[in-house]
């Protein structure tokens, strides 16, 4: 590599943790663990990240190692590079090592992304077992993985790549969001080379395993979806695997014609839901033994990051890194951090939301438990539709967030497809009339309440 392609990396990766930083909040976790990482090596196309510690480096490589990698290859444009973090004292002694014979049979995939660390429960327990069977005969082709941001569908796909290899080394396996996919679709559209769109056809044909995240991004470009309909008609037709996700099922991608919808449907769909609370706080206690450390979350205090996550495993991740981050810096003697301690660490957080919501938590918590309560689904609870079956819920729902969340009128219509305040007095006006009748009503928001 010439002394112009490593200044480009240098600049690139400098510019990259700028990035970074615009997405954290706290600026002194920042500073201890992401502006500390330094380049150790560059190795054709993986880079060698050193972290301060051991602790850092666990951090880094759990939540912050494949969005570094992303945002670097987003402004290197002809290049793929594999991003790995380790410690100056886990580094071995210099070998001399023949790379003649290396054949990188993978692409864009995230190696610290497996099933072993994918935390599975029955919320995404269909996703995760029709996932595995890639290696096996069972696998039945091609695999749509539909879930919420946050709910880990990116690390199975990296789990799917990383399983694949295992099995079959010299495979070609390919990871790429539909968003990186349209940038290189554009490019060769308005390349001067007119053989430029063929030419990425077959590269994308030539991958035994293509998993690409995020389609649901394709909405309004419909030149671009053509492309890709393409290239994956001609991969299953000659019997080479590609695995989906989108944020939506395949019936709700409005903008895709319904040829490609059938498509979707063609092999497996599965869904992954989110968490209840139960499970939630079985995923905080795992995530938090996974960081080595001695300090636990009393009862009250895992309470209230999991009641106030709305079921964003992610944010969940993000949130106890702030807690124990708080924790290493402040030399706390007691291991066990109570509940008054997190409502400390996340203040700054909690005015975001007082700002954004008029509350300390995001209120589509409440809307997600009074629907589950009601067996109901939250989007159509807030959505304009008159459907019988919804009423009661929504009234409730407007009532726990006026009478026990103290939120304004304003706020709850606007959460409720912009209904009027007048419309928010009313349903409130009724679950009150009902409240002093009802002890069974009573006992029902009350529960729901106490959930939040």
């Amino acid at each position: 590599m010439n002394k112009i392609d490593l200044k480009l990396i240098e600049v690139t990766f400098k510019n990259t943790i700028n990035e970074i930083e615009k997405i954290i909040d706290n600026i002194d976790f920042f500073n201890q663990y992401i502006a500390t990482l330094i380049i150790h090596s560059i190795d054709s196309n993986k880079i060698i990240l050193l972290a301060k510690n051991e602790f850092a480096q666990q951090i880094v490589k759990n939540n912050y190692l494949s969005k570094i990698e992303e945002i670097f290859n987003k402004n290197v444009p002809l290049m793929n590079f594999e991003f790995f973090v380790t410690t100056k004292e886990k580094i071995p002694q210099k070998k001399e090592v023949s790379s003649n014979n290396i054949v990188v049979a993978t692409e864009g995939i995230n190696k610290n992304y497996t099933f072993t660390n994918f935390i599975v429960g029955d919320f995404n327990k269909k996703a995760v077992l029709s996932s595995k069977s890639i290696t096996s005969n069972n696998f039945i082709n091609p695999l749509f993985i539909c879930a919420s941001v946050g709910l880990g569908k990116t690390h199975l796909l990296h789990a799917i790549g990383n399983e694949y290899n295992k099995k079959f080394p010299f495979k070609k396996v390919k990871y790429i969001s539909a968003d990186d996919f349209s940038r290189e679709i554009y490019k060769a559209l308005y390349d001067q080379n007119k053989m430029a769109i063929e030419l990425v056809k077959t590269k994308y044909e030539k991958y035994d395993l293509l998993l690409i995240d995020d389609i649901q991004i394709l909405l309004n470009k419909n030149k671009i979806r053509e492309i890709l309909f393409n290239i994956f008609n001609n991969n299953v037709v000659n019997g080479k695997y590609v695995v989906w996700t989108s944020d939506t099922d395949p019936d709700n991608l409005e903008g895709f014609e319904q040829r490609i919808k059938s498509r979707f449907h063609s092999g497996i769909f599965a869904t992954i839901k989110k968490p209840d609370k139960a499970m939630l706080k079985n995923i905080a206690k795992e995530k938090m033994k996974n960081l080595n450390t001695d300090i636990v979350l009393s009862e009250d205090a895992l309470n209230y990051i999991v009641n106030r996550n709305n079921g964003d495993i992610r944010r969940l991740e993000g949130q106890i890194n702030q807690i124990f981050f708080f924790a290493s810096s402040n030399s706390l003697k007691n291991p066990i951090i109570d509940l008054q301690t997190v409502k400390a660490i996340f203040e700054p957080l909690n005015k975001n939301e007082i700002k954004k919501y008029g509350l300390d938590f995001d209120p589509n918590i409440v809307i997600e438990q009074v629907a589950l309560n009601y067996g109901v689904n939250a989007n159509m609870l807030k959505s304009k539709s008159r459907i019988g079956k919804l009423v009661n819920p929504r009234n409730i729902a407007m009532y726990i967030l006026r009478k026990k969340c103290n939120m304004t009128y304003a706020h709850i219509g606007q959460l409720f497809s912009g209904r009027h305040h007048s419309t928010i007095i009313m349903a409130i006006n009724n679950i009150e009339t009902r409240l002093n009748k009802n002890t069974d009503l009573k006992s029902i928001v009350e529960k729901i309440y106490y959930k939040i």
